[in-house]
């Protein structure tokens, strides 16, 4: 390696400070006196700091300036808070914006990420909270209006009158989500749900699970649904509830009024 390439002693053991590495390797690997180490640790830690202060001043700039350019579309009393959100990082990264109410009691949120701040303020203060950037489409992992909306049910615990209300998704969409975040919460923690009821996919209303046994031999588990104004509808038998919940939500029906 030529000499121009070679990185001194000083600037090695700062790296390996950063990277919080012990100092007794960083004094092996190194050969620089303990008392040098710890002064160049005071010195990692007090840009730190000052690197901290300096982009919490700039958000509360960017905040202050963000506030009465972009109110809350939902409730009165919020305004946009802009936060970066970063994905895919195993194939080299994307980066976007997504803006949420500043009131802890509102859900309001672009629901995906967008390319550049204006954008983003515009979606939500336009209250075009689902809209999607044309941008992010053709990405390997494209984002899932439904799930993501899901996972804020669970978060949020939304009920699906909120929901529809906020996001202004279809009554079809409305069931889909609520069912996928029941399987959320399942998965999450199934010994606690025993008796967790889903939406029917095909009616909308409650499914119950149920469990199959003959004699006294464990067959598995089903899902039912407990609308009695039609046949029974319910998922094939599976060994685990959830696994009943997921044949019952993509429709993997055993018997479905004769035609299953």
């Amino acid at each position: 390696m030529g000499r121009k390439g070679r990185r001194s002693p000083v600037q090695r053991a700062t790296d390996m400070i950063r990277g919080h590495v012990p100092f007794e390797q960083i004094h092996r690997d190194t050969g620089l006196p303990m008392e040098i180490i710890e002064r160049l640790r005071q010195d990692v830690n007090a840009t730190r700091r000052n690197n901290r202060e300096h982009y919490r001043q700039q958000w509360e700039l960017s905040e202050a300036a963000l506030r009465p350019l972009c109110p809350c579309p939902i409730c009165d009393s919020g305004h946009g808070r802009l936060t970066m959100f970063r994905w895919g990082l195993e194939d080299g990264g994307n980066s976007g914006y997504i803006v949420q109410c500043s009131n802890p009691k509102c859900i309001a949120t672009t629901v995906f990420p967008h390319p550049t701040k204006e954008e983003a303020t515009e979606m939500f203060v336009t209250n075009r909270l689902t809209d999607q950037p044309v941008e992010y489409r053709p990405l390997q992992r494209p984002f899932d209006l439904e799930q993501i909306l899901a996972e804020l049910c669970v978060t949020r615990n939304l009920t699906g009158e909120r929901l529809a209300g906020v996001f202004r998704i279809s009554p079809d969409q409305t069931v889909r989500v609520l069912l996928m975040a029941d399987l959320i919460r399942l998965k999450v923690n199934p010994d606690a749900m025993t008796d967790a009821a889903l939406i029917c996919p095909e009616c909308g209303s409650t499914a119950l699970p149920k469990r199959i046994q003959r004699s006294r031999t464990f067959l598995g588990w089903q899902y039912q649904c407990n609308d009695p104004r039609h046949a029974p509808i319910h998922s094939r038998t599976c060994e685990h509830r959830i696994e009943a919940a997921e044949a019952f939500r993509d429709r993997q029906w055993e018997v479905l009024d004769g035609r299953g």
